[in-house]
């Protein structure tokens, strides 16, 4: 799947993507949502907004490889924080 390019596909590769389409055969109203997509033991799966997304529940799909920002920076200043509150109670 190209970067920057809406694909019809659903994706292959593990990651997170941009989904536009529509789900529950709502032929009314595209969503906008972020898709967690998994390697499982039997193919991919498909988390968004905290439930399942499955092939045949989706209608006009549409994704797009999300740039999520490098959080490693902020986690470990976090965790000094954590660390000196800790210390301090």
């Amino acid at each position: 799947m190209e970067k920057n390019k809406w694909s019809r596909e659903f994706p292959e590769t593990p990651g997170f993507y941009w989904f536009f389409g529509v789900r529950f055969e709502r032929k009314d109203k595209p969503e906008l949502m972020l898709v967690d997509a998994k390697k499982c033991s039997n193919g991919m799966l498909y988390i968004a907004n905290g439930h399942f997304m499955f092939r045949s529940e989706v209608v006009y799909p549409y994704f797009l490889p999300a740039d999520l920002p490098d959080t490693k920076e902020v986690e470990r200043e976090i965790q000094q924080r954590i660390l000196q509150y800790n210390e301090s109670v």
